[in-house]
């Protein structure tokens, strides 16, 4: 009896390690998204057309509650947020409905995750076009006079 309630109380640790985390909250501005949860977690993300949506899975991961929170944003329109598998692994989902395709870049700060959808990657590829643009309005004929 000693026995197997030693052997119990070693394996509750384990147990109680192997709970999903808990996503606390989801936080909504204009172009961006933080994803909190009670620890650090594993995630991937995809985007889905017609119409465009961006998605990010939580790994091992459950929801306290299901949201549906208008935005309203240049490429934000809504975000919501679902619980897409239980089993054998939990998968939570947050869903970011797009006014028009988007690019998106996402960070983790420990136990948060940041969509920014548009943004710096957006300017810096606009950047580039006009630099590109630019580079081809100076280009040398074989004589070497310049043309546009």
């Amino acid at each position: 009896m000693i026995l197997s309630s030693l052997l119990m109380a070693q394996c509750l640790p384990l147990a109680s390690a192997a709970e999903a985390a808990s996503v606390k909250g989801v936080r909504v501005s204009s172009e961006s998204v933080y994803i909190t949860t009670d620890r650090p977690v594993k995630y991937r993300s995809f985007t889905v057309g017609d119409p465009e949506r961006i998605v990010v899975e939580l790994s091992d991961a459950r929801l306290r509650t299901l949201e549906d929170i208008p935005v309203g944003g240049t490429f934000l329109r809504k975000v919501r947020t679902g619980q897409h598998r239980t089993s054998p692994v939990s998968v939570a989902r947050v869903v970011m409905d797009l006014t028009q395709k988007a690019v998106y870049d996402i960070t983790q700060k420990g136990n948060e995750i940041i969509v920014v959808v548009g943004g710096k990657l957006f300017e810096a590829r606009a950047k580039v076009k006009d630099l590109v643009r630019h580079k081809v309005k100076n280009v040398l004929c074989c004589a070497g006079h310049a043309f546009d």
